[in-house]
């Protein structure tokens, strides 16, 4: 490793050398008598190189010596240790659920009229709708699961990328395009800070279900014991 560096160093010295002479220094003093330093880019390079050897001893100290394989390990045991814990199938199927009875109520709001025209209030409405029936729905799920705040969230997540592939592939080309190009209408759908809105409460909710069944499956768990 050393030798390799130093290797490296000594070439650009000879490149540098050679572009400003044979006196030319590279100690970072300025060049006998044509006032030039060595440049910015080598001191970089110099610096970087003498900080490796410390990261490498500080590794070691920590029992870090294969950090980048342990880094590796711990994000795929965190993926299955979160993501197993659930019922991948019925999550999914959550989210189907939601991206119909979303469509539903959606095309009810839309076509009131009432509400033609207004966008902000149909939000509302849709918002405020939306808390009852993600409640319902995430108690179905949590029917077979037992409820807690991560599976919770995880479930909001799951459900959440189930509905954008169904939204990518009919919601999207059918419906918010209307003879645009695709990137058009992808663009006005997720450039909408409604959307998003809608999208951050879906997953909040899902986490408060997972908080709230959980009290009360812990509680109905504790009087049968």
């Amino acid at each position: 490793m050393n030798r390799g560096r130093y290797v490296i160093i000594e070439i650009m010295r000879q490149v540098w050398k050679k572009q400003c002479g044979e006196r030319g220094r590279l100690d970072g003093a300025v060049h006998a008598g044509r006032g030039i330093k060595e440049p910015a880019g080598v001191q970089i390079f110099r610096h970087f190189m003498g900080f490796l050897p410390r990261l490498r001893r500080g590794c070691r100290q920590f029992g870090l010596e294969n950090w980048p394989e342990t880094g590796r390990a711990w994000r795929i045991n965190f993926a299955q240790s979160n993501l197993l814990c659930m019922k991948l199938p019925r999550a999914i199927a959550f989210g189907i659920i939601m991206w119909i009875l979303i469509f539903v109520i959606l095309s009810i709001i839309m076509f009131t009229p009432t509400l033609k025209d207004k966008t902000l209030a149909q939000n509302i409405i849709f918002w405020i709708l939306l808390i009852p029936v993600t409640l319902f729905a995430a108690k179905w799920y949590f029917k077979q699961d037992a409820p807690s705040v991560k599976k919770g969230f995880w479930l909001g997540i799951i459900g959440l990328l189930s509905a954008s592939v169904l939204d990518l592939i009919i919601t999207i080309p059918l419906f918010i395009a209307q003879g645009r190009s695709y990137a058009v209408a992808l663009q006005e759908f997720y450039g909408n800070w409604m959307t998003w809105v809608g999208l951050l409460e879906f997953v909040l909710l899902c986490v408060v279900a997972g908080y709230e069944f959980d009290k009360t499956f812990t509680k109905h768990e504790s009087k049968h014991e």
